[in-house]
């Protein structure tokens, strides 16, 4: 811990400000889902979800994914970042020219027909604030960032309130608020960011704008290949099923998303440890303990998860949706799965070689779609919940084996073989009865604390030792 307590350090400092950003942001979304249950019917739910994952596999077509380019060799050393900025925009300006010109083709999509110049305008006004949300981030200035994140949440939920509750608009109220946030979100950046001296469309290097869309439009594949894992479900069993049907399965994510906000967190943290300690030779150790540490945090907090899931969603949703908490077990374990798998991905990341990056969502795509139309055609919704718990496991496997030779990390150890067996046990008593439930659960998880001891040594260590720090300052 000694020798490596600057990046201990670094690693710590941003993940309380991602902590500060992130979590308060979904804190906020989390709350207002009350709101949606009791406002929206399941039908209306469902529906909106469902051009929501549409656009999520439009969206990295219409700007190249450039936003991604913008942050990663934004990171860079002795980037000329104003050049990168420049370089992100000009091409998010062709792409938005040339998506408006296709809009009219939605048109004949019966599904879409009706959300064109929703679709639209979400995807301009989301896109454009992410550019000059990654280029913050790109500049290293995580608390702004973070801000900025925390700032949308806060808004979006204001606006939701202001429409649904005061205005009483429903769906319509409910996409108008999710336009204006990031369109208000932008202009505050620019401001309080400082970023007018640093826009330009005049900055042009062919090589690096070249450099730039080969690292972005790998991503795009990727984004597509990662939504048939996430959302492609969805579609199964709004067809397969009914649509009321996804709109309580897309309840089903809302507490498993508390785990994908904490593995979010951390990763966006790591992501910049890990391209620092990329090249460092000597930094295997640091990277291996912070693998140790992820496996046991992130298997902690599903045990919990998973404990609590059936009673909170009593409470949490409104009384048609409460069947949801049945399929969230599944997605608990998918996100645990996805937290390690995100972890391996920093590493290409790092080395900007994404091919084999590519290849393990196209391996977790495939077995995803496969699962989901023999599943749910044989057991009905949680067929999909199962399709999509292989799948995330499908990736990380891929990506660990692809990843293995560039880096000395020892993908199977005692921590996660812990953490597997603990969760299979856990998967299993989520579905007792609420008294055998809380009785097995925590008798589980502090078998899991017991056997996990050495690492809470070292978590109670690392905190002594900045504690003492700050008193020594």
């Amino acid at each position: 811990m000694n020798n490596n307590s600057k990046k201990y350090k670094y690693l710590f400092n941003n993940i309380i400000a991602f902590l500060c950003g992130n979590l308060g942001t979904k804190l906020i979304s989390f709350f207002m889902v009350p709101l949606y249950t009791n406002i929206l019917k399941p039908s209306e739910y469902g529906e909106i979800d469902l051009i929501l994952s549409i656009i999520s596999v439009i969206s990295p077509f219409v700007a190249c994914g450039i936003h991604e380019g913008v942050m990663r060799f934004s990171l860079d050393k002795d980037a000329d970042t104003k050049m990168v900025l420049s370089i992100g925009l000009r091409i998010f300006m062709l792409s938005s020219v040339v998506f408006i010109l296709i809009c009219p083709l939605f048109k004949f999509v019966p599904i879409v027909s009706q959300y064109v110049e929703f679709i639209y305008l979400y995807i301009i006004l989301n896109e454009i604030m992410t550019i000059f949300l990654c280029y913050i981030r790109g500049m290293d200035n995580i608390k702004l960032y973070s801000f900025l994140g925390f700032f949308s949440g806060f808004l979006t939920a204001f606006l939701n309130i202001l429409f649904l509750v005061v205005f009483k608009l429903g769906l319509f109220g409910y996409k108008i608020s999710i336009l204006l946030s990031p369109f208000i979100t932008t202009i505050f950046a620019i401001i309080i960011g400082n970023l007018s001296k640093d826009i330009s469309i005049k900055k042009w290097k062919k090589s690096l704008a070249i450099d730039m869309l080969k690292y972005s439009l790998i991503l795009i594949p990727n984004s597509i290949l990662w939504w048939c894992i996430n959302a492609s479900d969805r579609f199964f069993v709004s067809y397969m099923c009914s649509t009321a049907d996804n709109g309580i399965y897309a309840m089903s994510y809302k507490i498993p998303t508390l785990l994908n906000t904490v593995s979010t967190i951390f990763m966006q943290s790591w992501q910049m440890s890990a391209i620092r300690e990329y090249e460092n030779k000597e930094g295997s150790e640091f990277c291996n303990q912070i693998y140790k540490l992820l496996i046991f945090f992130m298997g902690l907090a599903t045990l919990i998860l998973l404990l609590i899931n059936k009673s909170v969603l009593n409470i949490y949703v409104g009384y048609e949706y409460r069947s949801a908490w049945i399929y969230s077990p599944f997605l608990m374990i998918s996100f645990f799965a996805g937290s390690l798998g995100t972890f391996w991905g920093s590493f290409y990341i790092a080395s900007k070689k994404m091919n084999k990056y590519l290849q393990s969502a196209l391996f977790g795509a495939l077995v995803n779609i496969i699962l989901n139309f023999l599943l749910i055609k044989q057991v009905g919704t949680i067929g999909a919940a199962i399709a999509t718990m292989v799948s995330y496991i499908v990736v990380l496997i891929a990506r660990a084996r692809g990843i293995r030779k560039q880096i000395n990390l020892k993908f199977i150890n005692k921590e996660i073989l812990s953490s597997t067996v603990c969760l299979i046990f856990g998967i299993i008593i989520s579905y007792f009865s609420n008294s055998w439930l809380w009785i097995l659960g925590l008798i589980n998880i502090s078998l899991y604390l017991i056997y996990n001891k050495d690492q809470i040594i070292i978590l109670i260590n690392f905190f002594e030792t900045l504690i003492g720090n700050k008193k020594g300052c």
